[in-house]
């Protein structure tokens, strides 16, 4: 089993400066900001651990059709979903970027597995 995150309450403080940044519907803000202040605290820097897809919209569809894929709304579902989830992880990392300016003006230090 993977271990359970142990989230403190100050992890669903509002992280200065990120009025601006808007996060889809489908998802709870408070849940993100507790996500990224959670792999801050442990000192792990989500713009190296995230993956990010850089591939364009037909390498993404021709991906889809090679992995069985075959109708226009499986195709579709799938290139919607893979560019979502590269937005999302875009959306952590200024979340994070924002923290780490914010409150840890010496940067990250060590992963911490603790």
């Amino acid at each position: 089993m993977f271990p359970t995150m142990k989230k403190e309450e100050s992890d669903y403080r509002e992280i200065p400066n990120t009025q601006y940044l808007t996060v889809p519907k489908e998802y709870n803000r408070a849940g993100i900001i507790s996500h990224v202040r959670y792999q801050t605290r442990k000192n792990i820097r989500l713009s190296n651990s995230l993956c990010m897809d850089n591939r364009t919209f037909k390498e993404i569809r021709n991906d889809a059709i090679k992995m069985g894929y075959k109708t226009k709304k499986e195709i579709s579902d799938y290139v919607n979903w893979v560019k979502f989830n590269d937005e999302m992880n875009k959306l952590l990392i200024k979340f994070q970027e924002a923290l780490i300016e914010a409150e840890y003006p010496n940067g990250l230090g060590q992963i911490n597995f603790n």
